[in-house]
């Protein structure tokens, strides 16, 4: 009767990207983990989608039959998850930020504004940085990573306004169809 949890709060780098240890860098090496759940009574099977640690309270509560607190941050590992984000961060020495779809990663040195972007799928040892500040994948990505610390407290202010669009910005999204999403104009 007993839920069994197996995992990690960080990997460790061994000079794959010129570090080695933890809490320096934001590449796969280090933030990857494993997580194993067992819960007695279900059978086996294997969440593919993006999965963070902020995830477990919720999943364990849920399991339990306790209530979720109002606020309380995470997804049930049970709830569909569709094509989230994950999120990650580094403070020490200086602070990196990084956002990972199911395809891509980008990662944000805060001090020296350096971003890098990752394919996850062509370059999974992450070693082409293809970031392109005029493409739509480092737009995209960025725009999910600051929206997603506007809401961090500790680092608010760091974030630039994600809703600071240019025109051409904005007219490149409706053209994709992803106007809608933009603030200030409506969802169907």
């Amino acid at each position: 009767e007993t839920i069994v949890i197996l995992t990690a709060d960080h990997g460790e780098a061994m000079f794959e990207h010129g570090w080695i240890g933890h809490n320096t860098q934001l590449y796969d090496e280090s933030i990857r983990i494993p997580l194993v759940v067992k819960i007695p009574g279900r059978a086996s099977g294997r969440v593919s989608e993006l999965v963070e640690l902020v995830d477990l309270p919720r999943t364990l509560l849920e399991l339990l039959g306790a209530p979720i607190p109002v606020g309380m941050q995470g997804t049930s590992l049970f709830s569909p998850r569709g094509d989230r984000m994950a999120f990650s961060r580094t403070l020490w020495k200086r602070a990196r930020y990084s956002v990972r779809s199911s395809r891509s990663k980008l990662i944000w040195d805060s001090r020296s504004g350096r971003k890098e972007l990752y394919d996850l799928v062509a370059d999974p040892q992450e070693t082409h940085d293809i970031y392109d500040p005029r493409e739509f994948a480092s737009r995209h990505l960025e725009y999910e990573l600051y929206s997603w610390l506007r809401t961090q407290e500790h680092v608010r202010e760091l974030a630039p306004d994600p809703t600071a669009l240019t025109e051409e910005e904005r007219r490149r999204l409706d053209a994709l169809g992803y106007g809608i999403f933009l603030p200030g104009k409506r969802k169907p």
